[in-house]
């Protein structure tokens, strides 16, 4: 799990990381930081081949955006709590490829699109809405 430098490196360049812990399925993530203004953060999630649940939502894509000291609060408490291991920067092209293809090809199904229900996003109070009409 990132110590403090972790968290740094993923607010302010990305990487990616793989879940083990114990009662939850594995996944990977794709930590990608969003433009926003200099006394904010943002950073978008991509969670691999499934969906994971959330809360009450299934996703595959979460945005957090606001103060930087909320969104590093918020992603060091997802970190724990999923007991994520940040892969090494040298391993990053690789991991990205494994983790941005879509598990939906070998089945013949569309990838679920930018728009999708789906998809969720956080507003810096919390609340949550779809993409797919705001």
């Amino acid at each position: 799990m990132p110590g403090d430098e972790g968290i740094d490196r993923l607010l302010d360049r990305g990487g990616v990381g793989f879940t083990g812990s114990a009662g939850v399925e594995a996944f990977y993530i794709l930590f990608s930081p969003c433009s926003s203004p200099a006394d904010e953060k943002c950073i978008e999630l991509t969670f691999s081949r499934e969906f994971v649940q959330l809360g009450d939502v299934r996703t595959d894509v979460v945005v957090k955006w606001g103060r930087e000291e909320d969104v590093r609060a918020w992603l060091a408490a997802l970190v724990e709590e999923f007991d994520v291991e940040v892969g090494p920067p040298l391993l990053e092209a690789a991991a990205i490829e494994f983790v941005v293809r879509s598990p939906f090809d070998d089945a013949g199904e569309e990838p679920i699109g930018a728009l999708h229900p789906w998809r969720r996003f956080e507003t810096n109070s919390g609340e949550s809405n779809t993409g797919s009409g705001s």
